[in-house]
C-alpha cells in the first residue's frame, strides 16, 4: 500500500467527511439506467431477437439509436454467427 495514497485518502476524509472515489472524466454514457432496464426487459420478452432488432424497438420507442454492441452488453447476450447478438 502506497503511503501517499493513504495520506490522500485520510485528507479527503477530513475535508469532505467521506472517502468515496471522485467521478472521473470520460465518455458520457449513451443510455440511462432507465434505458438499460428497458433494453433488458425487451431482451427478456423477446429472447429470439438479435441486438439489432431490439435496437430497432428501442429506437421506435425512444427516438434514439444506440450501438448494437451497447445493446448486447446491456442485455447480456452473446454474438451469433453473423456478428449480430443473439439473445
Amino acid at each position: 500500500l502506497n503511503q501517499l495514497d493513504v495520506v490522500r485518502t485520510w485528507n479527503r476524509c477530513r475535508n469532505t467527511g467521506n472517502v468515496d472515489d471522485r467521478p472521473r472524466s470520460g465518455r458520457p454514457r449513451a443510455t440511462t439506467e432507465c434505458d438499460d432496464r428497458y433494453l433488458r426487459i425487451l431482451a427478456l420478452r423477446n429472447p429470439e431477437n438479435t441486438a439489432g432488432m431490439i435496437n430497432n424497438y428501442f429506437q421506435t420507442a425512444t427516438g434514439r439509436r444506440v450501438c448494437n454492441e451497447t445493446v448486447y452488453m446491456i442485455a447480456d447476450c452473446t454474438p451469433d454467427v453473423h456478428g449480430e447478438a443473439q439473445l
